[in-house]
């Protein structure tokens, strides 16, 4: 049987990093020093020294491999982060991250000291991530830095050993808390710092300030600034992002470093009953330590307990706290009803047990009258257990122990995988299973992770670990339908004949481009050929296309005709000067398409003004179905969308929407080929053409736009399952195979095979893919569904409403209560009294709705009978 891997925490939103807003972004994989975030104005301007605007040089040398890092190598380059072509710079949050990927050659030669990565400073105010004074450490400093500082001083990381680092410092101003990281380690911190912002200085880059002395030389990638301090696992996950898919990690802790950095938290937040894992650090008495990366519980007999403390910032901050009868807590998470497990190394200590449980226990750390639940999962010198409650008192209703330790100076690993939607929690050690409760009832507030609760205690845990894990489902889903997108590679996604291979942006091999980033790299487009109208002749002023001919003819070097696709970010862009339409095409899209004249189409365009410094005021932008594409005005009507460059959005996002009739375009499609085809033409000249000596790479002279989408397809209605375009009976029948099995186990025997191991509701759904199946909503599909469904559909009832001849004397029959996108016939007898009866087909149609009208053009001169039939 086939298996699936799945994982078991669709509904969980992942632990991705940055949970607070991203307000700035530099990835420079458009070799330019335009920001990433769209709908922003602020740019960095390029530096050498005090010459401002100087050209930037950029590597793919990155990080991760692909796309471009910028290259501030040489003594005094550096970058100021500028509003518009000058303003005012950046205005720094109050709550911050600053972040960055570095790979520094050396320190400035000419003034080797204090150089710095980032700063926005002057002598009494702002900030600088620097080297510290002639030391091979770094740190963040805050202005005046007396006391305000967080320095790796040892140091613990060489920036400059030729390797890329992740450098990245937070501050929350509710805390005063400073922290610097490296590599996504805490290396420092400061929580007393005080921070002054320099409101009349520019944030710099590479350089101690906007002179460009102290330099940072080197390569520099995926600057990002946060309004708000990221936790440690946000700055870790910047550094390494969580695969997708595989196993979810809620929590880790592998206790390597004693202050809590090694603290691994996505959820990261507590909000109403469901409740994630709150950020915290471990925090222990004296007889609590840390050694060699493993937690000693106190061996002393004395409990700690974890207080509450007043809300910061929307999180629950915690101290732990000591206490006589209690045992070490944290809030723990509601995972929303779904597969989960608990996982810890432990060494025990002493005879006596080392428990970690879950328990309902009030906010301040007082034991109380068990809710509905304790899970006691305890390992002492003879065993590890589960032992729950389940009628509001303070005794466990079962005890199940396995006795799986035969010493207790073995390390053993402990897995607690808890079942919610099935209440059943069942224990692993070293892998096996050894015991198993059920019939337990999982709640979502008041959660606390338990350490040592009892007696004395002592011992050793390790690598604890809170996770939803990826399970192999042995399940067969069913087929899912697709909405089929009529225009190939619309997305621009598959490109071909990269010259060099690789990422980034290439020239659309055909077009016109010559800008100087892009000589010598070309690329195809699959499916599309570049589309061009040049009445002034510009393509022949550039020389050798997408080549450095030093200026051999006017145009040589320039960015005005430029047709490009990102491989990364999967956009095109079109440029356009002085009447040069630029654009590209797709023929014959419809060519072996099935186009339904009952439904409705919609074709959708992504377009938008890419770059604030170029000028669209002149430009106009157009995309269509046209039966010719050198001429918009035989577009397929309701096809075509055309505006003034201006008037579109500035980031990607935004679908310009246009609404086709079926009746349209199949008759589109009959009369030829249908073509697809999207330019843009800009009316303004470029100054001195071509009897002078024009600026080549002039931005006020040429509009851009970039194009992320462009695709035609069916509107799906409300219970239209095989994605027709129509509600019809033919979605009844798909509705009633899927649920008797569609050839193997029926609906209902798939979903209790997933709520087995943990799958149920919106979950199961989406694995089977049935989630639009699910017409009552109740989370399950089952025959009420496919009633629904019927009710949609309406009954059929066929009536001839009306019948009569024409002027040719041809018979015109009127029916109702037909099914749209159904074939019904119109049958003819010249007498009701001679088996067989109706046998003689007079007309066919394809319903269109609810009524449709059939002609007999080969009426019999004497008597005739007629019904309409399917």
């Amino acid at each position: 049987m086939k298996r699936w891997l799945y994982s078991i925490g669709l509904s969980v939103v992942s632990g991705m990093a940055a949970q607070g807003a991203l307000v700035a972004e530099w990835n420079f994989d458009d070799e330019t020093l335009n920001e990433t975030l769209s709908g922003v104005t602020r740019r960095l301007s390029h530096r050498s020294g005090t010459t401002a605007n100087t050209p930037a040089a950029y590597t793919n040398d990155t990080p991760t491999g692909s796309g471009f890092a910028l290259d501030l190598s040489t003594d005094l380059d550096h970058c100021l982060v500028v509003t518009g072509n000058d303003g005012t710079g950046w205005a720094e949050p109050s709550n911050m991250t600053y972040a960055a990927w570095v790979k520094i050659d050396a320190w400035d030669a000419a003034d080797n000291q204090w150089n710095t990565v980032f700063s926005k400073q002057t002598p009494s105010t702002g900030f600088r991530l620097t080297r510290i004074a002639t030391q091979a450490g770094t740190g963040t400093d805050f202005i005046p830095a007396a006391g305000n500082i967080a320095r790796d001083g040892a140091p613990v990381v060489d920036l400059t050993d030729g390797q890329w680092h992740h450098v990245a410092f937070t501050y929350d101003s509710s805390t005063s808390n400073l922290v610097y990281y490296i590599d996504g380690f805490a290396e420092a911190s400061n929580p007393g710092a005080v921070y002054t912002p320099a409101t009349t200085t520019h944030l710099t880059l590479g350089a101690w300030n906007t002179a460009g002395i102290r330099g940072a030389n080197g390569l520099y990638d995926n600057i990002q600034i946060y309004d708000t301090a990221l936790s440690a696992v946000e700055i870790a996950e910047l550094v390494n992002p969580p695969d997708e898919g595989g196993e979810e990690v809620l929590f880790f802790d592998d206790f390597d470093a004693a202050n809590g950095t090694s603290l691994y938290d996505p959820a990261g937040r507590a909000t109403g009953t469901v409740a994630h894992l709150v950020k915290y650090g471990w925090v222990t008495d004296t007889n609590d330590v840390v050694v060699d990366g493993v937690l000693n519980w106190d061996a002393n007999g004395d409990k700690d307990v974890l207080n509450e403390q007043p809300v910061a910032n929307g999180q629950q901050l915690f101290r732990f706290a000591s206490s006589t009868n209690s045992g070490h807590f944290s809030w723990f998470p509601y995972v929303g009803g779904k597969v989960w497990d608990l996982e810890y190394d432990i060494l025990t200590g002493n005879s006596q047990p080392l428990n970690l449980g879950l328990s309902d226990i009030t906010r301040n750390g007082t034991l109380k009258t068990y809710d509905d639940a304790n899970y006691d999962f305890g390992v002492g010198n003879f065993g590890v257990g589960l032992r729950y409650d389940t009628d509001d008192d303070a005794g466990a209703d079962s005890n199940h122990v396995a006795n799986v330790f035969p010493d207790r100076a073995t390390v053993y690993n402990i897995r607690v995988r808890f079942n919610e939607p099935l209440g059943k929690a069942t224990i692993f050690v070293n892998g096996l299973e050894v015991a198993e409760a059920a019939g337990l009832d999982f709640e979502a507030d008041n959660r606390y992770l338990t350490f040592g609760e009892g007696t004395k205690y002592a011992g050793f845990i390790d690598n604890l670990k809170i996770s939803i894990p990826e399970i192999t489902i042995e399940v067969e889903p069913f087929d899912a339908i697709p909405t089929v997108d009529l225009i190939a590679n619309g997305g621009f996604t598959q490109i071909t004949n990269e010259t060099p291979s690789g990422t980034g942006g290439f020239n659309v091999i055909g077009s016109f481009g010559d800008f100087s980033a892009y000589w010598g790299r070309t690329a195809e487009v699959i499916g599309w050929s570049p589309y061009y109208d040049d009445p002034n002749n510009l393509r022949t002023r550039i020389g050798n296309v997408h080549s450095n001919d030093f200026g051999a003819d006017i145009l040589d070097g320039t960015f005005y005709l430029d047709t490009l696709i990102d491989a990364d970010s999967s956009w095109v862009t079109l440029n356009s000067s002085m009447d040069y339409r630029n654009g590209l095409v797709q023929t014959d899209v419809l060519s072996g398409a099935t186009i339904n004249p009952a439904a409705t189409y919609q074709f959708l365009v992504d377009a938008w003004q890419s770059n604030p410094g170029t000028d669209q005021s002149q430009a106009t932008f157009t995309a269509a179905l046209t039966t010719d594409f050198t001429n918009t005005a035989s577009a397929v009507a309701g096809s075509l969308f055309s505006t003034t460059a201006t008037n579109l959005p500035s980031a990607a996002g935004t679908l310009q929407t246009n609404v086709i009739s079926g009746v349209d375009l199949l008759a589109a499609q009959g009369g030829g080929s249908v073509d697809v085809v999207f330019e843009q033409i800009n009316t303004e000249a470029i100054v001195d053409y071509p009897n002078g000596t024009p600026n080549p790479m002039d931005p006020d002279q040429v509009s851009q736009v970039r194009i992320g989408e462009i695709s035609l397809s069916v509107i799906v209605p409300e219970g239209d399952l095989n994605k027709d375009g129509i509600l019809s009976p033919a979605d009844v029948d798909l509705a009633n195979t899927y649920l008797t099995g569609d050839g193997g186990d029926d609906a209902a025997t798939r979903q209790q095979d997933l709520a087995d191991i943990g799958i149920v509701g919106e979950d199961a759904l989406i694995y089977l893919n049935l989630t639009e199946f699910d017409f009552d909503g109740n989370g399950y599909y089952d025959a009420a569904d496919v009633a629904v469904l019927q009710s949609l559909l309406g009954d059929e009832d066929i009536v001839i409403t009306g019948i009569s001849s024409d002027a040719q004397g041809n018979i015109v029959v009127e029916a109702s209560g037909l099914y749209a996108g159904k074939v019904y016939y119109l049958m003819r007898d010249a007498s009701l009294t001679v088996a067989p009866v109706f046998d003689d087909v007079a007309d066919s149609v394809l319903a269109g709705s609810g009524s449709a009208t059939l002609t007999d053009t080969n009426a019999p001169s004497g008597s005739a009978f007629y019904r309409v039939t399917d």
